[in-house]
């Protein structure tokens, strides 16, 4: 099996306050770099790397983030793709257009973090956070039990923790916005 290298973004789309964003957003919710490490699934050091990016001078060559370290960062800081980076290169919804954006919309309509809901869903809140971006095999794997099954647990669950009575009432809501 062949692994791709992971995906990084060009040097020139990673702000030069990337470290300084990165160090704000953590100290808002009165995280130490210990804990955003933790709940991000990354090395403490790497936030330390990266958060340091504000010290450099601009000579000095900047430590460029995988895609995969700033989503990570992302979820764990409940920000919304393109907070860390705002050329962000995956495509994510737009609108409402999706059940996962209709999620994160009621989400944050509620004032609930994405950690809460996942816990509250029994779900990972990496997991959700690609829900919410549709990425399609979270979707499937949420809502798709199979023909004929109907919801699943998971996104009976769901529902019940965004305010949903069930997974229909959610997959439907604000759908034609």
């Amino acid at each position: 099996m062949e692994f791709s290298p992971p995906l990084r973004f060009p040097l020139s789309s990673v702000p030069e306050g990337f470290g300084t964003t990165l160090r704000d957003a953590r100290k808002a919710r009165g995280w130490t770099q210990a804990r955003l490490a933790a709940a991000a699934g990354i090395k403490r050091e790497t936030v330390a790397h990266l958060e340091a990016q504000r010290l450099r001078s601009p000579e000095e060559p900047r430590r460029r983030p995988a895609a995969d370290t700033v989503f990570r960062l992302q979820a764990a800081l409940d920000l919304m793709p393109g907070e860390l980076v705002q050329t962000w290169p995956e495509w994510s919804p737009i609108g409402l257009s999706t059940p996962g954006a209709r999620s994160r919309a009621r989400r944050r309509e509620l004032g609930l973090s994405l950690k809460r809901v996942a816990s509250t869903a029994g779900i990972s809140a990496a997991t959700l956070s690609r829900f919410e971006r549709d990425i399609r095999f979270e979707t499937k794997s949420l809502f798709d039990a199979g023909p004929g099954a109907g919801p699943t647990p998971a996104a009976e669950a769901l529902a019940r923790a965004l305010g949903f009575p069930d997974a229909k009432a959610q997959v439907n809501w604000r759908e034609h916005d």
